[in-house]
């Protein structure tokens, strides 16, 4: 969908995460570090690499690895990828600053106590490797250079539209590109969260503990912030709660609340599912349509699950006083508005919410008697016997005079 490139950018703020640097302790092996004996000689440069050596335990550097990794997801919830950073809604801005910054005072933290301790841990790295402690301390650091390469700091940036009003300049072409893309953005990144889900948690599952339905919230919250990018984001957000709400509760999700879950897990799946579904919705076709699934609604004052009331209009009343009023609808025939759902090939969902073209019953009893049809007289089976084929004549050869045999000597 077609969005305007300055009404977005003044809606979102740029946060870099560029200044974040981290220090690998490595460095680049040489011929000299490996003590090569004579006559022995290694492949060219252009067919193979010596790589690189450790100079330092790189277990010690986890933390600030991790660190980094926080600082990055929290964008990547918050927002989306954009031009090397991340576009974050100006309404979480604030409390994403709050969050790095809280990221921030950890790292200081951890690298004051690294810095504190290099020295001695330089010294264990090279004392459990003896045969290569010289080649660890001709390449190591300093403590001040190690100090200098870890680094973390995060920038603001907001952008806008270049001026001058030269819509065919390539810098602005370029720009509306960038902006006009991040609506396919958003749906990429909420499908790869979504499978990610799917593959690790859901996948082969026949109950899932209500705990991993987090998942949803974060993506519920990734698609709120941004909704403006595209219409069509708004009808997910509305499946998403409706999903949840029905799902409430103590014990672990099965059955046909774990089918809702599967249903719109596999729609937030699939960019393009996203997309009909979205539109679908726009298009006003119910949600239930599109799931496969109409989950039991609670019925007011019990707190026990019923079933959906369906009240059809006044002209299509009829009062019945001696028999069973039974709609169904014809296989093969779709209500108005249908959408393929993810359910057209099960048999049990199908018969019990009455999608993918099977019977629903609607059942009104008003008789309490009930009515027995009438029996028609049951007509013996009469087994018809073909007769008998003619039997054919039966033809006589006469036999012919046999001519004796002469035996003639045999002349020499």
């Amino acid at each position: 969908m077609d969005i305007k490139p300055q009404k977005v950018l003044q809606q979102v703020i740029c946060f870099s995460l560029e200044k974040i640097s981290l220090w690998g302790a490595r460095r680049k092996l040489k011929l000299e570090d490996l003590n090569l004996p004579p006559g022995v000689s290694l492949p060219p440069k252009e067919l193979a690499s010596l790589g690189s050596k450790k100079i330092f335990n790189p277990k010690l550097l986890s933390k600030f690895e991790a660190l980094k990794k926080q600082a990055h997801t929290a964008c990547y919830h918050a927002g989306i990828q954009f031009m090397g950073g991340y576009a974050i809604p100006m309404d979480k801005a604030d409390d994403l600053a709050k969050k790095l910054d809280k990221i921030g005072v950890e790292f200081a933290d951890a690298k004051r106590d690294f810095i504190a301790n290099y020295a001695d841990n330089l010294q264990k790295w090279m004392d459990e490797h003896p045969d290569w402690k010289h080649v660890i301390a001709v390449s190591s650091l300093s403590v001040e250079e190690v100090e200098r390469r870890i680094q973390y700091d995060w920038v603001p940036v907001e952008f806008s539209m270049p001026s001058g009003g030269d819509t065919s300049s390539p810098l602005y072409k370029k720009f509306e590109k960038e902006v006009g893309g991040l609506s396919g953005q958003l749906f990429i990144e909420v499908s790869k969260l979504a499978k990610k889900f799917y593959d690790d948690t859901l996948l082969g599952r026949d109950r899932l503990l209500r705990r991993s339905l987090v998942h949803f919230e974060k993506i519920r919250a990734k698609l709120g912030g941004l909704a403006f990018l595209d219409n069509r984001v708004t009808p997910l957000i509305s499946a998403i709660d409706e999903t949840l709400q029905h799902v409430q509760g103590d014990g672990p999700v099965s059955g046909l609340e774990l089918s809702a879950i599967h249903g719109l897990t596999l729609t937030l799946c699939d960019v393009q599912r996203m997309k009909s579904f979205g539109q679908a919705m726009l298009d006003g076709a119910p949600a239930s349509n599109a799931w496969g699934v109409s989950l039991p609604t609670k019925s007011v004052g019990t707190g026990q699950a019923g079933a959906s009331v369906v009240e059809k209009p006044s002209a299509a009343k009829q009062k019945v006083t001696k028999a069973i009023q039974q709609d169904v609808v014809p296989t093969g025939i779709k209500p108005a508005g249908y959408i393929p759902n993810l359910f057209d090939d099960d048999p049990l969902l199908a018969a019990a919410f009455g999608v993918a073209g099977k019977p629903a019953a609607n059942i009104e009893m008003v008789q309490s008697k009930p009515v027995i049809p009438e029996q028609k007289p049951v007509q013996p089976h009469v087994r018809a016997v073909p007769p008998k084929r003619a039997s054919k004549p039966e033809v006589v050869i006469p036999s012919l005079p046999r001519t004796p045999k002469v035996i003639r000597p045999i002349t020499f």
